[in-house]
């Protein structure tokens, strides 16, 4: 099985050329990042720029005036209509956008349109499904409404969360041994126990910065995608871990700078403990009673 993890660190750098990622907005294509992940995530460059762009689109994106294919709404788009959304109504999230970085959603599908917001991967906000999408240079569009506005953001950074449930017990009796040298290489060792699909080439991304505090435990939350389901897009687990907290290591409102922390003890002397592994489903159809449909 083939993992790709999308690390912490400065660099959030887009999986593919084609991304857009949300914050100061610049897409693949132009030199900014917006968030419409196009590629692997219209995520950005890290500096939360935005994303929207399809790892598999053409990085050239075809002008929405040369193109007679479909109209939405009165307007010609590139592209056609796809029989591939969830139904109307339906609560989604942005998945697979790494921390610091958002996803762009647009006026139309496509990245030269303007950005109607941008959304954090776990930011508060309302996005619902319109139960439309749309192809565009083999990249796919969902139309969506986000916080009441009418928008579209690329599908390969949306999803729906099916009800979480505790994996821990499953998980820890996979590993065997819970220690691990870094809160890195747990997670990796996590995954791997999960045993996703073999041969499948999987995005993992931290959707959130994994977090040490004070009392020695540590948090952080990832998305594993790309898991050769097209019901189910992929996982979102929130992992846990206990470890031994280095003595004068400072911090504010009780969190630690966790390079610092891990950078604290080497060797044998310092080691991380799974505590605790909650996996939330990411449905690519719609929900139906809590689980992916």
């Amino acid at each position: 099985m083939v993992v790709v993890l999308a690390m912490l660190g400065a660099a959030c750098a887009a999986e593919s050329g084609e991304e857009e990622t949300g914050g100061e907005a610049t897409s693949a294509e132009d030199g900014e990042t917006t968030g419409d992940l196009g590629d692997e995530a219209d995520a950005g460059d890290g500096e939360g720029g935005g994303t929207d762009d399809d790892p598999a689109a053409d990085p050239e994106t075809e002008d929405p005036d040369e193109s007679d294919a479909g109209a939405g709404d009165g307007l010609a788009w590139p592209g056609s209509p796809l029989d591939f959304a969830p139904p109307n109504g339906t609560a989604l999230a942005v998945v697979g956008v790494q921390y610091d970085d958002s996803l762009n959603f647009r006026e139309s599908p496509g990245v030269s349109y303007p950005v109607v917001t941008s959304l954090a991967p776990l930011a508060a906000g309302s996005i619902a499904s319109v139960g439309e999408a749309w192809d565009v240079n083999n990249g796919v569009w969902w139309r969506v409404t986000v916080n009441g506005a009418d928008a579209w953001a690329n599908q390969r950074f949306l999803g729906a969360l099916a009800d979480t449930v505790d994996i821990y017990d499953e998980v820890a009796a996979e590993l065997f041994v819970l220690k691990s040298e870094s809160f890195d290489s747990m997670v990796e060792r996590v995954i791997e126990a999960r045993n996703y699909e073999e041969a499948i080439e999987q995005r993992v991304v931290y959707a959130t910065e994994p977090v040490a505090f004070d009392t020695g435990v540590m948090v952080g939350v990832v998305d594993v995608l790309d898991v050769g389901d097209d019901a189910i897009k992929g996982y979102r687990l929130k992992i846990t871990m206990e470890f031994p907290v280095p003595e004068d290591v400072g911090g504010e409102d009780g969190k630690l700078d966790l390079a610092v922390v891990e950078s604290g003890a080497p060797g044998d002397d310092y080691f991380v403990v799974l505590t605790g592994v909650e996996m939330t489903p990411i449905c690519g159809r719609g929900l139906s009673g809590g689980l992916c449909s």
